[in-house]
């Protein structure tokens, strides 16, 4: 995932509206005749794809909020498909930037045709002990899980193993755990939550200690305890509810990738 660079504030930049379509498909042209080219042993694309999305957000309500937020944001896609003498695998890789001049059609490609190879050969048998090294969207996964379950809905009903820990140690010392509602990395950033409190960076994880949970108004007042909403409020639709749920979460690192990988 390649990081969003700013669009200051509103994170919405104006060139994104001023794309013009023989570019977008340009883009990719380009990323399919790159990933399709890059190995032989990838025969196949099974997807490429190019989106992006522009939103401005109103909020208003008789408590006499009164808020409003632009956003926007490119995201491109690839699905590869693998295959030598061994078997067949496929994997993919997507990236997101602010305008669809950020993009790198040549970086996207070279990483999902690494992630689909690597997937190729011989199977071989690990050796009980191996460290594990986590693929990031295995760590996204778990985040998304963390996440609801540090949500103010379910530590307020109880149901998560959350729940009554505030002040313990959930994780290993090393693990710092960060959710920021205005982070420029976040195709969601805004400066407002759904409820129109302002978004914030609240640290929920500190060298392992659980410090608290995410809220809306509504979560916060029914922990009690002299809680209040951290900007968490979400809601599907402008049909539906507002409730509390992660808007960027994050660990902090505790080392560079590449002393990591050594």
């Amino acid at each position: 995932v390649v990081a969003l660079p700013s669009g200051g504030e509103g994170h919405l930049q104006p060139s994104l509206g001023r794309t013009p379509l023989s570019e977008k498909i340009a883009l990719v042209e380009d990323l399919a005749r790159r990933s399709g080219s890059a190995d032989r042993r990838v025969s196949a694309l099974d997807t490429v794809e190019y989106h992006d999305e522009q939103r401005s957000v109103a909020l208003a309500s008789t408590r006499g909020v009164r808020a409003h937020h632009q956003a926007g944001y490119v995201e491109m896609w690839v699905d590869c498909l693998g295959e030598d003498e061994h078997g067949r695998g496929s994997d993919y890789a997507y990236q997101l930037a602010r305008t669809a001049a950020d993009c790198d059609p040549q970086a996207l490609a070279r990483l999902a045709v690494e992630r689909t190879v690597i997937l190729l050969g011989p199977v071989s048998r690990c050796r009980p002990g191996l460290p594990l090294i986590l693929d990031g969207d295995v760590v996204s996964a778990l985040l998304t899980a963390i996440g609801k379950g540090l949500s103010g809905g379910p530590v307020s009903s109880g149901r998560t193993p959350f729940a009554n820990k505030v002040a313990a140690m959930v994780a290993a010392s090393c693990v710092s755990l960060v959710d920021d509602g205005r982070s420029p990395m976040s195709p969601n950033a805004a400066a407002h939550d759904d409820e129109g409190v302002p978004r914030r960076q609240t640290r929920l994880i500190d060298g392992g200690v659980l410090l608290g949970a995410l809220h809306s108004t509504v979560t916060a007042r029914a922990v009690g305890g002299g809680a209040v909403s951290t900007g968490n409020a979400r809601r599907a639709s402008h049909r539906s509810v507002p409730r509390a749920a992660p808007s960027c979460l994050a660990l902090e690192p505790t080392t560079s990738r590449a002393d990591l990988m050594s």
